[in-house]
C-alpha cells in the first residue's frame, strides 16, 4: 500500500486510514521494515566493504551459518560445498537453463511463474509447459497425471516449494512422488524455495531436497530477500548436489569477479542465518494472528465469503464470484467506489479468476479499511 505512515516495526498501530484518497494494495512485498541489523548492514555499505577490502572478512563463513539453520529447523543437511552464492535469480535461471538444456527443448513447470522465470524460459528458445495445480478440494493439489505425461519428454522440471501464489507445503509423499517421475525420466528438478518461514501454525515446509535425500539431480533456489522485505535485491544461495554441475557454475560465477559475493549480502546472510530468530517468530505470529483476526471478522461483515487460508506464505484469497461481476466490472467498481487497487486472481493464474488475492503482512488498520472499501464498493 502505497502513501501510508511507517513507523520502525511491522507491528503497526493508531494508523488514521481516514487520511488516505487511494489505497494501492501490493501482493510483491510487503509492509514492514527489515530487521534493524540487516538495515544497518545497508546504511553502512562502505564499514564492510572496508573490513573485506583490509582481509578482516571471510566471504565463506556464512556457508556455515546457513548449513546449522537448515539442520536445526528442517533437519536438512547441507553439505557446504554445495552452496553457490548467486547474484540474482536471473543469472541463475539463465545459466541453469541454457547449460542443462538446448533448443527447443522442453521445461515443466508447476504455474504459475514468476514474470522473470517465465521470460528466462521463452527467451532462451526453449517450451514451456505449464502444469496447474488442482483447485477441487479444501487444498490445491499436484496434477500427477499431467505431470507423468509432460515429463516424458522433458529435461527441467521446476518446481516452487511452498509453491506461490497458492502457499501449498507439499508432503513429504509428494515430493518423492515428484522425484520419483524425474528420476524415471532422467529430469533435473529446480526447486526455487522461498518463504518457507511463514508457515501457518501446525504446517511443516519440508525442502525438496531432504525429501529426495540430496538427490545429484536437484537443485534448489534459497534466498531470504522476500522474507526480509528486500525487494530491489534478488541474490541467494543455489545449493548443488551434482558435482560437475557444481563445478561448472563455481567457474561460471567464483572465478569471474564481476560475479564474486559482496560484503553486504555475506552480511545479510549471516544475520539472516544465526541472529534474527526472534524477529521471524514475531513476525510469523504476527501474520498468522491477521489470517485469524480476518477470517473472523470477514464472517462479520460479508456473512458466507469464502476466505482461503493458505499454509503458507501472506496472501489470502477471497472469493467475490457470487457477486456475478465480471473480472473487469469487479475491477472498476473497487477503484471507483473503494478507492482502491487489488491484485486480481485471474492476473495471477486461470483457476483464481473471480478472486482477490490479499497481503496479510500488511498492518491490521489498513487490512481493516481495504475490506470496508471492497464491501462498499459491492453494495
Amino acid at each position: 500500500m502505497e502513501a501510508t505512515k511507517s513507523k520502525n516495526n511491522y507491528q503497526y498501530s493508531n494508523l488514521d486510514t481516514n487520511d488516505f484518497d487511494l489505497i494501492m494494495h501490493e501482493t510483491e512485498k510487503m509492509y514492514f521494515l527489515s530487521p534493524k541489523p540487516v538495515m544497518f548492514v545497508i546504511q553502512n555499505y562502505n564499514l564492510f566493504e572496508k573490513q573485506v577490502s583490509q582481509g578482516y572478512y571471510d566471504k565463506e563463513s556464512y556457508k556455515m551459518l546457513m548449513s546449522a539453520y537448515f539442520m536445526k529447523e528442517y533437519e536438512w543437511e547441507i553439505d557446504i560445498q554445495n552452496i553457490q552464492y548467486i547474484p540474482s535469480d536471473e543469472m541463475a535461471y539463465t545459466l541453469i537453463f541454457e547449460s542443462l538444456t538446448q533448443v527447443n527443448d522442453n521445461v515443466v513447470v508447476l504455474s504459475p511463474l514468476e514474470k522473470i522465470l517465465r521470460y528466462k524460459i521463452l527467451a532462451s528458445s526453449r517450451n514451456l509447459i505449464s502444469i496447474p495445480l488442482i483447485y477441487e478440494g479444501e487444498k490445491p493439489e499436484l496434477d500427477f497425471e499431467l505431470l507423468e505425461k509432460y515429463s516424458k519428454d522433458a529435461k527441467v522440471m521446476v518446481i516452487s516449494n511452498p509453491h506461490y501464489p497458492s502457499g501449498r507445503c507439499f508432503g513429504e509423499d509428494e515430493l518423492k512422488k515428484l522425484g520419483d517421475i524425474a528420476r524415471k525420466n532422467n529430469l533435473w528438478i529446480l526447486s526455487i524455495e522461498e518463504g518457507y518461514e511463514l508457515t501457518r501454525d501446525g504446517i511443516k515446509y519440508i525442502p525438496l531436497s531432504k525429501a529426495l535425500n540430496n538427490s545429484s539431480n536437484v537443485i534448489t533456489y534459497l534466498s531470504p530477500c522476500k522474507t526480509l522485505n528486500l525487494m530491489d535485491s534478488t541474490m541467494g544461495n543455489l545449493v548443488i548436489n551434482n558435482k560437475k554441475f557444481r563445478d561448472f557454475m563455481k567457474m561460471q560465477l567464483s572465478d569471474n569477479s564481476r560475479f564474486a559475493i559482496n560484503a553486504i549480502d555475506v552480511e545479510i546472510f549471516n544475520i539472516f542465518y544465526s541472529r534474527i530468530d526472534i524477529w521471524l517468530r514475531k513476525l510469523r505470529e504476527y501474520v498468522n494472528k491477521n489470517f485469524d483476526l480476518f477470517d473472523a471478522y470477514l464472517k462479520d461483515i460479508f456473512g458466507t465469503m469464502k476466505f482461503e487460508r493458505p499454509e503458507s506464505g501472506t496472501l489470502a484469497f477471497i472469493d467475490l464470484s457470487k457477486y456475478g461481476y465480471m473480472p473487469e466490472e469487479l475491477e472498476y467498481r473497487i477503484l471507483r467506489n473503494g478507492k482502491l487497487t487489488l491484485k486480481f486472481g485471474e492476473e495471477i493464474e486461470g483457476n483464481l479468476q473471480g478472486k482477490i488475492a490479499i497481503n496479510m503482512a500488511y498492518p491490521r488498520e489498513m487490512l481493516k479499511e481495504c475490506f470496508t472499501r471492497i464491501r462498499k464498493s459491492l453494495k
